[in-house]
């Protein structure tokens, strides 16, 4: 088992003592063994191959790890969550829902300045902090709600 010089990927094996690497196209040729100009334009031909298909899928998959260990960043930009951050921050946790548009608000910028991974990450985290923002409005709305409604009934029975 050989492994590409240049993108580090397993090289496959020819019949003749030659190498190939199908990520990158390389070509490596045991110099030990004799190479005839047909198998040299057999290996060119199929470097051309790879770098064609490479090519036409812009060599990126939808964030995935090629088998060599290179990241190839995702096709879309992810939500930014910049709406409900603002939702949040009006209607139910003020400090939550402006940590979660100080996230939103980075999205943007890292994924048009290449940083995809950053990108991605501070729009989990302003879903985080919106999720978090929304709970905690929510839980005191409902605490709120019990204090009222027990208030009317102290309210009713000290009446009576």
């Amino acid at each position: 088992m050989k492994i590409c010089e240049k993108c580090g990927a397993t090289m496959r094996a020819q019949g003749d003592n030659s190498y190939v690497c199908d990520f990158c196209g390389a070509t490596f040729a045991d110099k030990s063994a004799p190479v005839y100009n047909s198998q040299r334009a057999d290996m060119n031909s199929n470097r051309d191959y790879v770098n064609q298909a490479a090519n036409m899928t812009n060599g990126y998959n939808q964030g995935s790890t090629g088998g060599n260990g290179n990241y190839f960043p995702p096709q879309t930009k992810p939500d930014n969550f910049m709406v409900w951050a603002v939702l949040c921050t009006v209607f139910c946790c003020l400090p939550f829902g402006i940590v979660s548009i100080i996230q939103a608000s980075k999205v943007n910028n890292l994924w048009s300045s290449g940083d995809y991974d950053g990108a991605m990450d501070a729009a989990n985290k302003a879903k985080t902090w919106f999720w978090w923002g929304f709970g905690v409005g929510l839980a005191v709305i409902i605490i709120y709600s019990i204090i009222l409604v027990l208030g009317g009934f102290a309210a009713i029975i000290n009446n009576s």
